[in-house]
């Protein structure tokens, strides 16, 4: 026991001295990551329907909006590049269409991903220094990882964005006076990759997801374009519905597309009986 003693004793300068040089080498690790955090001060405003931060580098930056547990509304930030400084991104609070309010709620919500041109900054930045927590992403869509955000540092930036999408019913649909299309009953809605994208598009490979009111009704693991939908309005109610689709792209990619319907039910008169008639 004494012996034990007298080697620990031996040892404690060492001891000492190797735990303040863990110590500092903890710290300075510490201010170096936040020296080299890219973005600061990452917010969403739902109200005003900003998403603003700052960068402390320049950055490729994609911004996307969507519904948790639905579709991907809207692309706000297209792999766009931003100066070192603060920024913010207004959206207008309309859907792609240009014609839907989307619910400023809890439902909605955003991803955040961006690249720069050097690696060692991609190789340190932590999930939680440029995205929502995980419990407000959008279910069954790719979290934006670091692989994600150095596979698209890779693409070519002529074929790095969201591919536009077409959505084109029957000429002989009519609309109401606010643009949406009339359902009245089973109608075939083609779904396309607009020009020039539809070659990359296709390469990359993707599938086709439908949504109503933010429900995902059908889809196709393996898509193609055109593609016909044929969107059976007899399960929904009668009024304004927002159909939205997106092609969700293999190297992650999502065309949006989406259009405002409205359902027109027939209306069904009650029978009235002869007698009833004559009394009146």
């Amino acid at each position: 026991m004494k012996k034990f003693s007298q080697r620990v004793l031996t040892l404690l300068p060492t001891l000492t001295i190797l735990f303040f040089v863990i110590l500092a080498y903890t710290e300075d690790n510490k201010k170096e990551s936040k020296e080299k955090l890219l973005v600061k001060d990452l917010k969403f405003d739902r109200e005003k329907g900003i998403v603003s931060y700052e960068l402390t580098t320049p950055a490729w930056v994609r911004i996307r909006l969507g519904l948790k547990e639905g579709p991907m509304c809207k692309t706000l930030v297209d792999w766009e590049k931003r100066s070192a400084e603060r920024h913010e991104e207004k959206w207008d609070g309309l859907d792609l269409s240009g014609t839907v309010k989307l619910p400023r709620k809890e439902s909605l919500v955003f991803t955040f991903n961006y690249f720069t041109a050097g690696n060692e900054y991609i190789e340190r930045a932590g999930i939680g220094d440029f995205m929502m927590p995980p419990e407000n992403m959008i279910v069954g869509r790719s979290a934006p990882t670091l692989q994600i955000n150095m596979m698209h540092k890779q693409h070519p930036r002529q074929f790095c964005h969201e591919p536009r999408v077409n959505l084109s019913l029957p000429e002989n649909i009519l609309k109401t006076e606010k643009g949406s299309y009339i359902l009245e009953d089973k109608v075939p809605i083609e779904i396309s990759v607009a020009g020039v994208d539809e070659e990359w598009f296709r390469r990359e490979r993707y599938s086709i997801h439908m949504f109503v009111d933010g429900v995902f009704i059908s889809g196709e693991l393996e898509g193609y374009s055109p593609y016909t939908w044929v969107c059976d309005p007899k399960n929904l109610n009668q009024g304004e519905h927002l159909l939205v689709v997106n092609l969700s792209g293999f190297k992650d990619h999502i065309g949006i597309g989406s259009i405002p319907v409205y359902v027109k039910k027939e209306v069904k008169h009650a029978y009235v009986f002869p007698e009833e008639i004559q009394s009146n």
